[in-house]
C-alpha cells in the first residue's frame, strides 16, 4: 500500500521542468523554487485525489499559506480502523537558476532558510531538482552542515549528499520513520509563516473496497503498516 502511494508520487513528479513553466503575469520575476514548490504540490495531489488501493483510499489537497512561496507544509493523516497517525514535515524546494551550469543550484540564501526550518521543526527537508528529470529529497540536517560561517551552501551541494527519490521519501514519511508528530490538532505554530502551500494527503476506510487481488498483490490494512 505504501509502495503503490509512492509509485503515484514518483510517476507524478517525473518531468518537472519549473524553468520552462510559463511565468504568469502577476509574477515580477521568475523564482524557481516557488515553481517547484506549485508544481511537486499540484502534480502529487492530482495524482493521490481519488486513488484507491484494497482497503484504503486517498483524498489529497492544497491550501495556501502565508509564508515562502519556495517552501511546503505536506501533512499526512490517517483515519483506519487499525491505524490512526496525523503527523507532518516541511519542505523547502531548490532548482537552478536558468543560467546555473549543470548539477548546480541556486542556493542564495538557502542556509539561512534552512536554519528557520529547522527551528520550526527538526522535520524539515529540502526538494532539488530536476535532477534526470524527477526531484530527490535531503534532510536539512544535512545542507545545514555545508553550510559555511556565513550560512552559504555550496551550489553543487547534492554531489556531496546521499539522496532520496521524492516517492521513496514519501513512503518513508507514510511509514512515519520521517514527520512531526505535533501536528494532530492542525498546524504547529509556525509553520503557516515559514510556507506558501499546505499539500494535504489523507488515508481512509473505502467506501466500497475492491474485490481481492490475484496472490501476491495483497491489498490489506496490513500490508498498508
Amino acid at each position: 500500500m505504501v509502495r503503490f502511494l509512492g509509485n503515484r508520487v514518483e510517476e507524478a513528479c517525473g518531468g518537472v521542468d519549473p524553468l520552462a513553466e510559463p511565468l504568469p503575469e502577476a509574477d515580477p520575476e521568475p523564482v524557481g523554487a516557488d515553481r517547484l514548490a506549485r508544481q511537486v504540490a499540484d502534480r502529487v495531489a492530482g495524482a493521490v485525489d481519488g486513488a484507491r488501493k484494497g482497503e484504503v483510499s486517498f483524498g489529497a489537497r492544497v491550501e495556501p499559506l502565508e509564508g515562502d512561496g519556495g517552501t511546503l507544509a505536506v501533512l499526512f493523516r490517517a483515519d483506519l480502523d487499525a491505524y490512526t497517525v496525523s503527523k507532518g514535515v516541511l519542505a523547502r524546494c531548490v532548482t537552478p537558476r536558468t543560467d546555473s551550469p549543470p548539477g548546480w543550484f541556486d542556493t542564495e540564501g538557502l542556509g539561512e532558510t534552512v536554519g528557520r526550518l529547522r527551528a520550526t521543526t527538526t522535520d524539515s527537508v529540502v526538494l532539488f531538482g530536476p535532477v534526470e528529470g524527477g526531484v530527490r529529497v535531503v534532510p536539512a540536517a544535512a545542507i545545514g552542515a555545508l553550510a559555511d560561517e556565513r550560512d552559504r551552501v555550496p551550489p553543487r551541494f547534492p554531489g556531496a549528499l546521499y539522496s532520496k527519490s521524492v516517492g521513496r521519501f514519501f513512503e518513508e514519511f507514510m511509514e512515519c520513520f520521517i514527520g512531526d508528530w505535533t501536528v494532530e490538532d492542525g498546524l504547529p505554530e509556525g509553520w503557516a509563516e515559514r510556507a506558501g502551500r499546505l499539500l494535504v494527503v489523507e488515508a481512509s476506510e473505502a467506501a466500497d473496497p475492491e474485490p481481492p487481488e490475484p496472490a501476491g498483490e495483497t491489498a490489506t490494512l496490513d500490508q498498508f503498516l
